[in-house]
């Protein structure tokens, strides 16, 4: 079996390493990969580093960022759109070349390679790991031809039930799966990682892309009313990359709220295994995270998971079994989440592992490679 996969960025990005996670367990199944990426970049060294055959031709994303000035946005697209034209005849070329059985598509977010992928007559999968509005405030270029062209999919995957839910309903005759997204255990899973072991310190860590959606604001703001807790010393670390106008933002409340000495902005990391084993509390605030790559990276590290009651994060934690859930955009209800974990150390730790067992047992690489190999089997009829 030949599979050819298409990425949508060049970065080091949540969807890409999954996409390099899933070619790499592939090939212990005898599949031939390949991969297509839009940009040189980070991701390179990873494809080199795991010896995959790639190919780099040059597209855009067919999302935008809303509210942006409807002139300038309009030029934009137009110029997008027609170089995408000539990514799409590179693609075609190459695909014929390669001559995959399967074409995988590595997230909604392009739909470079599915028109190739159509006409060449081959099979489509089709991986949808975000809800493009809800999480990153983004929008569609053109929503009916992207879901027309999803329709067109032998599968999608989605990565979370959150996800299918939302997808079916605007999909309904599409055949969606549910593979739950995986993680390198070998990397992330730290066994002897001892948490609130030097109380009264407690490290708060939040890790991955520093946004809006990702709702970092409402641990400063937790951090604000945490100040006042004569019991604990709290040191909240930021660790990923951020927007630079957003960044700011977050640096202005640090300011006003005097937590200089509570707070640090410590940059992207590329040693996360590393971070996570030292901290005590991992904290996710996104708002509709589609899965979440950092929240089971957290668990399988033994950290202390507190998660925001929403879409994904809601289904990888079971409150106050596997990690504790706070009501999303409510910084006061974190804050308290916070304060309960600190005071109640013992039984937090018990949680804590709980939610490690449960990461090593259902969110790995291999099982996700698995079921997806599976999936390509059953749509070239390969059984036994």
């Amino acid at each position: 079996m030949k599979v050819l996969y298409l990425g949508t960025d060049g970065s080091k990005s949540g969807a890409s390493l999954s996409m390099i996670g899933v070619a790499k367990e592939a090939r212990k199944y005898g599949i031939e990969v390949s991969i297509i990426i839009p940009s040189h970049g980070e991701l390179e060294e990873e494809l080199i580093k795991e010896k995959i055959r790639y190919s780099v031709v040059p597209t855009f994303n067919w999302i935008e960022e809303k509210n942006k000035k409807p002139l300038i946005t309009h030029v934009k697209r137009w110029i997008k759109k027609i170089w995408n034209l000539w990514g799409e005849h590179r693609i075609y070329s190459i695909m014929k070349k390669e001559n995959p059985d399967i074409v995988h598509l590595n997230t909604i977010c392009s739909g470079s390679g599915a028109i190739s992928a159509i006409r060449q007559k081959r099979k489509l999968v089709w991986h949808i790991r975000e809800f493009v509005e809800e999480d990153h405030g983004y929008r569609f270029w053109d929503k009916k031809k992207t879901y027309k062209l999803l329709s067109r999919a032998e599968l999608i995957i989605a990565i979370s039930k959150s996800v299918y839910d939302k997808f079916s309903r605007d999909l309904p005759n599409a055949d969606i799966k549910v593979i739950y997204n995986g993680v390198d255990v070998d990397k992330f899973l730290n066994s002897n990682h001892q948490i609130f072991s030097n109380l009264p310190r407690i490290d708060i860590l939040m890790g991955g892309s520093i946004a809006e959606s990702k709702g970092q604001h409402e641990l400063i703001e937790a951090a604000k009313l945490l100040k006042s807790d004569k019991e604990h010393e709290y040191k909240i670390h930021f660790a990923g990359k951020a927007r630079p106008e957003y960044l700011e933002k977050l640096k202005c409340m640090v300011i006003q709220y005097e937590l200089a000495h509570m707070v640090e902005f410590e940059g992207f990391k590329d040693n996360m295994n590393q971070i996570w084993a030292k901290a005590d509390i991992a904290v996710v605030c996104s708002r509709a995270e589609a899965f979440g790559r950092v929240t089971v990276e957290a668990m399988l590290s033994g950290a202390l998971v507190i998660g925001a009651n929403t879409a994904g994060t809601s289904e990888l934690i079971d409150n106050m079994k596997t990690g504790l859930l706070y009501k999303q955009g409510d910084s006061r209800d974190l804050a308290s989440a916070i304060k309960y974990a600190a005071q109640n150390n013992k039984m937090m730790k018990k949680i804590a592992y709980e939610g490690q067992k449960q990461a090593e047992e259902k969110y790995t690489s291999v099982r996700n490679a698995k079921e997806i190999v599976q999936a390509y089997q059953e749509i070239l009829r390969i059984y036994g």
